[in-house]
């Protein structure tokens, strides 16, 4: 059978009428406008006649074979405990009934088969696999072959610690298992030093969305938002005219708290205003004709955006988390019933929902306004992306296992993401797994963002300020973002 993008795959499990079962997965800390439309493209040349899959071969099947007499290959990955990202490549060992653990241990299988390797994976921290990077490079050593880490790390490209993987005929980054939003955005002049796809599917369930309580919904006779999304009216004004006046002091003591009073909304500062400014449609950086990222710091874009996510978050009384303490309680407001809505990534839907006594629903996050082409939803720089060191000793026997490693999770992997995202009890209806689908296939990537360059968090830092303005907070900060952004583009274009 051939094999399909993420997109694909949810909706035809859409039109076989798949309902959601039960179980488990794992976020913390952070959870970007290209066109969304996440892993589709044409096949790229990657060393040999493939064209992609065919109906009657899979996509792992059509990659050239080779023999590397037992190589092995390692792997390091950060760990980022709260979310298990590490289980993109690394496994227990052998099938022990996690569905993420069991897809990638027979995906893992599969490419040491074919390739006669052995895959060694270990992880750590993004602050020791930084270390390592340097470590490895500048010592000359190669105890690692490829890296799966998060934008900590991955703003070591412009240091020139990775490979261009553009430059390597045995990957094929126009393949579908690669993500087509992500090759546009993260390109520099055509080279590309880091990249994601159906290789990291911890990093495609990162995708920001919202969910609501139906119970809460039902007791006050409000119909589900999910017709709304599908005819393109799910706006941040749509969102507004919901939730005004849905936060109540319930109690009358003129305090708010989670355990007495009911609010419009839950979310953690280090995600909701990223998953809110990339779902409106915001972008701080933009390709040139060129291939080059330049600042894109839209005054009237960004400060409109602002004003409704001030209202939303602020003036509507939301409960925002800025306590780094008290992450896990947005996700208590809401599972308690104290919420109607909670901002959260489709990763951690399982791991901080599924002891919720109430049912809920999902939803992408809203649209600016109307004439918005798409939802989009925004990867953190928590998430994995795969590189390959500068001094790969053969950076063809590389490219040619990191080609096979995603192109396995796209025929084996992938095809089961939406039942590791909606594996929760509490997500029954079909309804849910459609707005799954957009989330997933709306993925963006913002370079400006995903570098950590200076002035990224500008909103979050207004928010916590609950300043009501960011118009003088933008621009007393637009020089140092723009010399930024020209350093970030001069050390790309200086490695050689």
């Amino acid at each position: 059978m051939m094999k399909k993008s993420i997109t694909s795959i949810l909706v035809l499990l859409l039109a076989a009428g798949l309902v959601v079962s039960c179980s488990s997965t794992s976020d913390k800390d952070q959870e970007k406008e290209t066109t969304p439309g996440e892993t589709s493209g044409a096949a790229a040349d990657n060393g040999d006649d493939t064209a992609g899959p065919t109906a009657d071969t899979s996509a792992l099947d059509q990659l050239k074979t080779d023999d590397f007499g037992g190589y092995t290959f390692s792997v390091l990955a950060v760990n980022d405990a709260a979310n298990n990202r590490h289980y993109d490549i690394q496994t227990a060992g052998e099938e022990n009934g996690d569905l993420l653990n069991d897809l990638v241990y027979n995906r893992n299988r599969a490419v040491e088969e074919k390739y006669n390797i052995t895959l060694k994976t270990s992880n750590d921290d993004f602050n020791a696999v930084t270390e390592q990077v340097r470590q490895q490079v500048h010592g000359g050593l190669h105890d690692y072959d490829l890296y799966l880490a998060d934008s900590h790390v991955a703003k070591l490209a412009a240091e020139g610690f990775f490979a261009d993987m553009n430059s390597i005929d045995t990957l094929g980054l126009t393949n579908p298992w690669w993500s087509q939003n992500a090759l546009q955005s993260l390109s520099v002049e055509g080279k590309v030093y880091f990249m994601t796809g159906d290789i990291n599917p911890t990093t495609m369930m990162s995708g920001g969305g919202l969910v609501f309580n139906k119970k809460l919904f039902a007791d006050h006779d409000l119909a589900y938002p999910y017709e709304t999304v599908r005819s393109g009216k799910w706006t941040i004004d749509a969102l507004l005219t919901l939730t005004k006046d849905m936060s109540q002091d319930m109690n009358g003591d003129n305090a708010m708290n989670i355990e007495d009073d009911l609010y419009s909304m839950s979310g953690w500062c280090a995600s909701s205003p990223y998953s809110f400014f990339y779902g409106m449609g915001g972008m701080m950086s933009e390709k040139n004709n060129n291939d080059i990222p330049v600042l894109r710091w839209d005054a009237d874009q960004i400060s409109g955006i602002y004003e409704k996510l001030y209202e939303l978050i602020i003036t509507q009384q939301s409960y925002f988390v800025t306590d780094v303490a008290k992450y896990d309680t947005n996700f208590k407001c809401f599972s308690d019933g104290h919420a109607y809505f909670n901002q959260i990534s489709l990763l951690t839907v399982d791991r901080n929902l599924r002891d919720m006594q109430d049912d809920y629903g999902i939803l992408p996050m809203p649209k600016y306004d109307e004439s918005q082409k798409n939802y989009a939803s925004y990867v953190n720089a928590a998430s994995n992306f795969a590189m390959i060191p500068s001094n790969t000793e053969n950076a063809s026997r590389t490219g040619m296992i990191t080609e096979a490693l995603a192109a396995g999770a796209y025929d084996m992997v992938t095809p089961s993401l939406y039942e590791i995202i909606t594996k929760s009890r509490n997500v029954r209806d079909e309804e849910s797994a459609e707005m799954v689908s957009i989330i997933t296939s709306s993925i963006v990537f913002d370079p400006f963002y995903l570098n950590l360059l200076d002035g990224y968090s500008l909103i979050q830092e207004q928010l916590i300020a609950k300043n009501a303005n960011i118009t003088s907070a933008m621009e007393s900060k637009r020089s140092a973002a723009e010399k930024a952004m020209e350093k970030l583009v001069e050390a790309f274009q200086s490695i050689e």
